[in-house]
């Protein structure tokens, strides 16, 4: 009430900073609409007040409340029912069992293979024979690369694989 009945000793830079401190950037104008007009809201408020018991007014409020606080308890438990029906017991035991049928599969799996030395000895005994022909495809990328590079190579292997050519054309 302080701020209404003082407002008109600021000045304005003092209002609109009052205004946006209170109304912030949304609600700044109606306070300053509020303050400009603050006498005609007391007068209302006045009115208001000796023309109804002040008891009726605050049931009127309690009654507002309780309206607001059932509507919100109303739309919570409206939004729980609704994703209430996203979730489906069944379906979810379904996917935890197949997740734990999965597990046992992967520790019968390592167990098969002696544990985890089986395991890593299984891979290295994998890689061991991919190794050289991966070495050799290498080599041949190396050679490719240091023949392009080398002009009396490049054309060494132009008349190689014009050779290569002739060969297959003359073998139809």
């Amino acid at each position: 009430m302080k701020t209404g009945t003082d407002w008109g000793t600021y000045t304005k830079k003092q209002q609109l900073a009052i205004a946006q401190l209170v109304g912030g950037t949304r609600q700044y104008g109606q306070f300053i609409s509020l303050m400009e007009n603050f006498d005609d809201y007391v007068a209302n408020l006045n009115k208001s007040m000796s023309q109804t018991d002040a008891s009726v007014l605050e049931q009127q409020y309690e009654t507002t409340l309780d309206s607001l606080d059932s509507r919100i308890a109303n739309t919570a438990e409206a939004w729980k029912r609704a994703f209430s029906n996203l979730y489906d017991e069944d379906g979810t035991k379904g996917m935890l069992s197949a997740l734990e049928e999965a597990g046992n599969l992967v520790g019968d799996l390592i167990k098969g293979f002696g544990g985890i030395s089986g395991i890593l000895g299984t891979i290295g005994a994998m890689l061991i024979t991919k190794i050289p022909s991966a070495l050799t495809s290498v080599k041949g990328i190396v050679t490719d690369i240091k023949d392009s590079m080398n002009p009396a190579r490049r054309i060494a292997r132009i008349n190689r694989d014009v050779d290569s050519m002739r060969d297959q054309f003359n073998a139809y």
